[in-house]
């Protein structure tokens, strides 16, 4: 799952559609209602082309580092939202070496992977676990999740580009426009995965 937008609607092809609807005295209400909900295309072959030619660049750098700012929201019983914000920064050397600090108001952790072994640390508590793992960094990332339910943040940017992408779980992709990434002009992409 590539981390950042994540379509919920489909804009201009919903605006699209209901404008060259015929008009509604031509239709029953349900019928109209019907076509002009329904979206032009969900899955816009040229997005789903873009992001595989991203996975085939990503997968072709040796080394490389990524670092993110997240938000989420978590939701009480009572339906009161709660935001949170951290930190992640990634050191990658492929085929097999990988260092995470992920950083939050509440912890600080640490995972490497040495080719060999993944180790999880906890600085402020002290406490670490290892497990012996073999395999790429993709291999590692989805031993980790099966195992012992331990997430990697950015952990699709290992898969897309290889046969392990998710790419019959995304039910919508769109190009969203443009947007300005620090000081970068970039394609905006949004997908949605079922």
């Amino acid at each position: 799952m590539i981390r950042g937008s994540f379509a919920s609607a489909l804009l201009a092809p919903l605006l699209a559609v209901m404008l060259a609807a015929p008009p509604a005295q031509a239709q029953a209400p349900a019928a109209a209602a019907a076509d002009a909900a329904a979206p032009a295309q969900a899955v816009d072959p040229a997005v789903i082309q873009a992001l595989k030619d991203m996975g085939a660049q990503l997968q072709s750098l040796k080394r490389f580092g990524v670092s993110v700012e997240l938000s989420g929201e978590r939701v009480l019983v009572d339906g009161q939202k709660l935001q949170h914000t951290a930190t992640a920064d990634l050191d990658v050397v492929r085929p097999n070496r990988l260092f995470v600090l992920m950083s939050s108001a509440r912890s600080t952790r640490e995972l490497s992977f040495d080719g060999k072994t993944v180790t999880l640390y906890t600085p402020a508590q002290k406490y670490y676990s290892s497990a012996e793992f073999s395999g790429s960094i993709g291999e590692v990332i989805d031993g980790l999740k099966t195992r012992f339910d331990v997430e990697v943040p950015l952990s699709d940017l290992f898969l897309w580009g290889t046969d392990l992408a998710p790419l019959d779980g995304i039910e919508s992709a769109m190009n969203a426009g443009q947007d300005i990434i620090g000081d970068d002009l970039c394609d905006h992409y949004a997908f949605r995965q079922g």
